[in-house]
């Protein structure tokens, strides 16, 4: 979805077409999207034109999303306080308490995490990792979840592969393997 949403790039070939195809198929209950949603307003301008202004969305923080502190701060004040998201069951830890969550829908517990949050003071260092405050916060919260389907979403891979159309490597070491 990087970028590739009006006013830059409307039209079927981008998000725009995406979203209608969501529509078309039938809405869903929600979508939940794994980070690089940079620049995060227009997105939202997409899916409330297409899919509604009642579009239930969980945005992810990815690695390009903090390289603009605007689009970082649209995204803390999207779940301001940690609990704005509908079903929110769990904010996040200290200082990443908009950019970590979990909700709950039906039979499934959904975690978003933010893989760049430093554990301490910031929600957006330079390099995806569970560091051990995001990791405890994680345990805690999945030991208090009931449900029997569980979703953990973060935008960095446990372990980059291969690109299914060239064969390009790409974030290796940069990911959770690092």
């Amino acid at each position: 979805m990087r970028e590739y949403t009006a006013p830059k790039y409307p039209g079927p070939a981008y998000f725009e077409g995406v979203c209608q195809a969501i529509r078309e198929a039938g809405r869903g209950d929600f979508m939940v999207s794994p980070g690089d949603l940079d620049p995060p307003a227009p997105l939202r301008a997409t899916m409330d034109q297409i899919l509604g202004k009642d579009y239930i969305w969980y945005p992810v923080v990815g690695n390009h999303d903090f390289e603009v502190p605007e689009h970082m701060q649209w995204l803390r004040a999207y779940n301001a306080g940690g609990r704005q998201l509908p079903g929110v069951v769990r904010a996040g830890p200290p200082s990443a308490v908009e950019t970590c969550y979990s909700f709950d829908h039906r039979d499934a517990h959904f975690v978003a995490i933010n893989q760049y949050y430093d554990g301490q003071r910031d929600d957006v260092p330079e390099v995806a990792a569970i560091r051990d405050p995001l990791y405890d916060w994680l345990a805690a919260d999945l030991d208090a979840n009931r449900k029997p389907s569980i979703f953990v979403i973060g935008h960095a891979p446990y372990l980059p592969t291969p690109d299914m159309d060239n064969g390009a490597l790409r974030h290796l070491g940069e990911s959770l393997d690092a």
